[in-house]
């Protein structure tokens, strides 16, 4: 009834620091049946995970639907009933980050650069 779309992790969705948080990911659903039943049961989308020690906050959960100038997005507990050819985009919150972010070694920054890492 859906076909899953490439899965990737959004630049930007862990929070900043000496340690980083982790990266969530963003995964796309076009729905294939003629309707479908959605409920979401979510956590951290309007506080975002927080970091600890000085580091910055993760990216909050989202999941939008048919984004673009219509887009809606879904609450954290809402049920909603969906339709053939709607796009479902999920974004996972990213981690918070650890200790400050101007503590973070210089050989690592290096790294995240070459790697497009952008916590």
């Amino acid at each position: 009834p859906r076909l899953g779309g490439r899965r990737r992790s959004p630049l930007g969705s862990g929070g900043d620091g000496a340690h980083r948080g982790g990266l969530g990911f963003r995964r796309a659903y076009r729905i294939l049946a003629p309707e479908l039943t959605l409920t979401s049961m979510l956590d951290r989308r309007v506080v975002p995970p927080y970091g600890l020690a000085g580091g910055r906050d993760g990216a909050p959960f989202r999941i939008t639907l048919n984004p673009g100038p219509r887009e809606r997005v879904i609450r954290g507990k809402e049920t909603v009933q969906l339709a053939a050819n709607d796009l479902v985009v999920i974004e996972t919150c990213g981690g918070g980050g650890y200790g400050p972010p101007g503590e973070r070694p210089a050989d690592r920054t290096a790294r995240d650069r070459a790697e497009d890492y952008r916590g």
